[in-house]
């Protein structure tokens, strides 16, 4: 062999032979090699297009930040078991509620007392017991050391008058309590007569540590020792903590709870203990349990378990359409480059990876970033929001794993944003690309059917989902098994396929709009039909804000509905922002003071635009026994034909409901409350007894409606007829009056009192602002003298010129004090649906406004030689404007409707899973009208201010 390698007589020795050991790379090899070619390219090119990619990162980053805090802030409302044992408990071994009866068949979640079920789903036992006192649930544990902390609320004097305080009695401040409470400033009471309070009740007392502070009732004075922080309460929660003695003897206590410092009580006593009436927080379940298990207790999963997949399921959605969208003009942008690359023997496996490369880069560091800006908005966030309690948020929860989690699920994301146009991307013309021509996407047919089969089919998904759901809650069978999955499955998949088919009829849809909006003007015309052309670009924008769009409907309808259906239960007295002033009595049970020496000092201590006075019949009671002794007793019946079948009282009563069992009377119960307007659950609750008329004049009714009486009620009432407040008291325009005698158990159904008469007369419905479950029927005077009902002044309701201070309250409460009269202003229930609708619609603005960001800005840059030629031949800045204008109207309006629309057919599939009542389909069409209108508005004219004059002329690509 020759130094060239041939063999003596002139053979050459070959490479490669057949049967010989392959000496190539392995396939994995070889594809690991091209991937870090591919990334090479990827993270140059990344940095080359730096304005695209500065965008695709900024689309995932915002996401992601959001996102971020959110599951921060999630994560730290759910309490690690260690904080949860130091502030419920403290150094105690459990915590004891007797706020069921004994023999109840009710039993509590392990790690949340308050959360009561029976075990198959049942109606509560019939034959339960009643509740345990102190020294039943002393019996529960003969010998055990026990600390009892009461709850009262005091009447004392405050900085600017007279105010109503909450006070617990007990040692909390003891070593059994460390890591729950600590004094803040000053020293524990040492004498009955002292007391600690909490710093916002310092304040409103107007008072100093060692300061005496006068109670009015139980008439007492109370020296101040020290201020006492309690984990339990808010910051804003005004407290006056008093130890055992002879003060906490003469309060009239609401709510006790009991603590056992020593006595252990493992998981297993639960059931028994359940049984006899107490619900238990052990400190050695807590011990045992993980921060899964209490994150989960209290039903949380089983009310927002679908709610949070749904959400995390379209914020992974979201990330891929609107880094899509910059992918696939980044990656049109890229051709020439990629055409170059196949030029040279560049496989289009090779070219594909060049393109989710960047995917990969562009959505890890989008996600790194996006993490690290999350957890400063979480701080910022939680520290705005905070109440000062440790139950609204436990710790600052922001876990390593979750955060880590979230960045890896950015990153791929990221990857499968960049599929799609990268399949698009290397489907083309090598010699065309090099040339830089190219032709406009014409919409695909066979797309379109496809797309309006996905619509079909995920309505469909959506509404099967639900209605299973809601069968096998019926059938008491969870969503933890196998067809409860499957239908959790539907009901969250249904709404991605229903997208997924709106986006794959983008095409056609930009095209219409942009038939109609040609007769809008030249820039309506040339901003739609640009949308229409560039669908790459356009559907992912629009597609990204129609799942914010959705979301955003989602969220506002489940929580107003749920706070709804909270608020049902809440019992107002006048409507909300009135003051309700009490009418003093004495000792005999008769008014101390006139009606004009009442509103006279209303008036004075109030800001007010009219004050009205409120009677009731005349009555007398004996405050020793309890029960009237002198006058009528007048009540309106809640008449039987109004009454729901599941109560005895009903013309309709059904025994056969009452004799089911378990999951069958749920299901009938739910029926009923579907289908039956008296099955309505708060309404029930309500009418199970009759409630005392009331009476006043013409301005009165208007007082007590909340609002200007309508004036064919307000002529029915001056001319005789009474006015219903809810339909259970009126029928066929009657109502019917009973009369008792005044030692009767006229307000117990279960008591065989009967009334002394009754009487007919005719009524009208009025609709007050708001349920006024103790006001059902309002007579006028004149009325009320023809029936021989003998009344006096009951209260008063003051409007307010403004909202009430509640210096004002206290100043007339200093008033009223000497004469035994109060006063209090009707707040209503937290309004926390509106802190979401803000929230929610915020949040929503900023992905809306990233996303047309996106959408606009890369039309601009992808349609930067179609400026230049508009410039050329003479566009003005004017017309500029107004292409941005109506661009946003076409993208960010399309974008929006159409998710308001499948967030409907997606909120009314939710409603009909639940079958707890809290989520109903009650859209606020008017938060819902701010979304639809007012933001494709705002971000409308803010393209219209920021749009730029147009660039000078350069050169045009051929048009292919």
């Amino acid at each position: 062999m020759n130094r060239h390698g041939n063999r003596a007589g002139g053979t050459t020795k070959p490479r490669y032979q057949r049967g010989a050991p392959d000496r190539e790379e392995s396939r994995w090899r070889r594809s690991l090699a091209e991937w870090r070619l591919a990334l090479r390219i990827a993270r140059r090119s990344v940095w080359r297009s730096r304005g695209t990619s500065i965008i695709v990162a900024l689309m995932v980053l915002l996401p992601v930040a959001g996102f971020s805090a959110a599951a921060i802030i999630g994560q730290s409302t759910f309490p690690t078991p260690d904080e949860k044992i130091a502030a419920a408990l403290g150094q105690n071994e459990a915590k004891l509620l007797a706020s069921i009866g004994t023999h109840s068949g009710m039993v509590q979640d392990p790690y949340d007392p308050t959360h009561l079920q029976t075990p198959d789903n049942a109606a509560p036992a019939a034959d339960g017991g009643e509740r345990l006192d102190e020294a039943g649930v002393r019996a529960l544990f003969p010998g055990a050391d026990m600390t009892v902390l009461s709850s009262a609320i005091v009447t004392t004097t405050t900085a600017e008058g007279i105010g109503q305080l909450q006070v617990t009695v007990g040692n909390l401040w003891g070593e059994d309590f460390a890591g729950r409470t600590s004094i803040l400033a000053g020293s524990a009471p040492s004498e009955p007569g002292d007391v600690l309070v909490s710093a916002a009740a310092l304040k409103r007392l107007g008072a100093s540590i060692g300061d005496a502070i006068t109670v009015t009732k139980p008439a007492t004075t109370l020296t101040i020792t020290g201020v006492l922080s309690d984990a339990m309460s808010a910051d804003s929660e005004e407290w006056i903590y008093a130890p055992e003695g002879s003060f906490g003897d003469d309060l009239q206590v609401w709510n006790r709870t009991y603590y056992l410092p020593d006595t252990v009580i493992t998981l297993d006593e639960f059931a028994d203990l359940n049984d006899a009436g107490v619900t238990v927080l052990s400190r050695t379940v807590l011990e045992n349990a993980s921060v899964i298990n209490l994150a989960l207790s209290g039903g949380f999963w089983s009310t927002y378990g679908i709610l949070l997949m749904l959400a995390a399921a379209f914020a992974a959605f979201e990330i891929v359409l609107l880094a899509g969208a910059a992918f696939a003009v980044g990656a049109r942008k890229q051709q020439r480059a990629l055409a170059t690359l196949a030029s040279v023997g560049g496989e289009r496996r090779m070219l594909y990876r060049v393109v989710t490369s960047q995917g990969l880069v562009l959505g890890l560091l989008g996600g790194i970033v996006g993490v690290a800006i999350g957890i400063p908005i979480a701080a910022i966030y939680m520290r705005a929001t905070a109440d000062g309690s440790a139950t609204q948020y436990w710790g600052f929860h922001a876990e390593p794993l979750t955060l880590a989690a979230i960045a890896l699920i950015a990153m791929l994301v990221g990857l499968a944003s960049a599929v799609v146009p990268a399949r698009a991307a290397v489907k083309f013309d090598v010699l065309a690309a090099l040339r830089g021509s190219r032709a406009p996407a014409e919409p695909s047919a066979r797309s379109t059917r496809w797309g309006i089969g996905y619509l079909v089919v995920g309505t469909a998904l959506t509404l099967v989902g639900a209605f299973s759901l809601r069968a096998l809650a019926w059938s008491n069978t969870g969503q933890q098994s196998v067809p409860g999955m499957l239908a959790v499955a539907a009901l969250i998949v249904g709404p991605i396929v229903l997208q997924v088919g709106m986006i794959m009829c983008g095409g056609v849809i930009l095209r219409a709009i942009a038939h109609v909006f040609s007769r809008f003007g030249l820039g309506a015309r040339l901003a739609a039909r640009d949308s229409a052309a560039h669908r790459a670009r356009s559907v992912p924008a629009f597609a990204a804000i129609m799942v914010t769009a959705f979301i955003a409907v989602i969220v506002i309808n489940v929580s107003v509905t749920s706070s709804a259906a909270s608020d049902k239960h809440y019992w107002y007295q006048t409507a909300p922002g009135q003051a309700q002033v009490l009418m003093p009595k004495d000792d005999a049970g008769a008014p101390a003071a006139t009606v004009d020496e009442i509103t006279g000092i209303v008036e004075e201590e109030l800001d007010t635009v009219a004050v009205g006075t409120i009677y009731a019949p005349l009555s007398r009671w004996d405050s020793e026994t309890g029960t009237q002794t002198d006058g009528a007793v007048v009540v309106a019946e809640a008449l039987p034909e109004n009454l729901c079948p599941l109560l005895p009282a009903s013309a309709d009563y059904d025994q056969s409901i009452a004799n089911l069992t378990g999951a069958k009377y749920q299901e009938a119960v739910r029926t009923l409350r579907d289908t039956d307007w008296r099955c309505d659950e708060a309404q029930t609750s309500r009418v199970t007894s009759a409630q005392k008329v009331v009476v006043t004049d013409s301005a009165g009714l208007s007082l007590v409606l909340g609002h200007t009486a309508p004036g064919d009620v307000l002529s029915s009432f001056e001319s005789g007829s009474a006015v219903a407040l809810s339909p259970v008291y009126v029928n066929d325009g009657q109502s019917v009056l009973q009369w008792w005698a005044p030692d009767s158990d006229w307000d117990n159904p279960d008591s065989g009192d009967e009334p002394v008469t009754t009487q007919t007369i005719s009524a009208v419905k009025a609709e007050p602002e708001v349920d006024l479950p103790s006001t059902p029927l309002v007579i006028s005077g004149t009325t009320a003298e023809q029936l021989g009902i003998d009344v006096e002044p009951s209260y008063f309701i003051a409007n307010p010129a403004e909202q009430f201070a509640q210096g004002e309250i206290d100043a007339l409460n200093a008033r009223l004090e000497p004469i035994m009269g109060s006063a209090r202003v009707e707040q209503g229930p937290e309004p926390t649906w509106l802190y979401v609708i803000l929230a929610t619609l915020l949040v929503a603005g900023v992905l809306f406004v990233g996303a047309s960001a996106v959408a606009i800005g890369l039309s601009r840059a992808d349609g930067r030689d179609d400026d230049a030629t508009l410039a050329a031949v003479g566009a003005t800045r004017s017309l500029r404007r107004t292409f941005a204008f109506w661009q946003a109207i076409v993208l960010v309006g399309l974008g929006t409707v159409t998710g308001t629309l499948a967030g409907l057919i997606t909120t009314y599939g939710i409603s009909l899973a639940d079958t707890t009542g809290n989520v109903g389909f009650d859209p606020p069409w008017v938060a819902i009208a701010a979304l639809v209108i007012g933001i494709p508005l705002l971000i409308a004219i803010g393209s219209w201010l920021v749009a730029s004059k147009p660039v000078t002329l350069v050169r045009r690509a051929a048009i292919g």
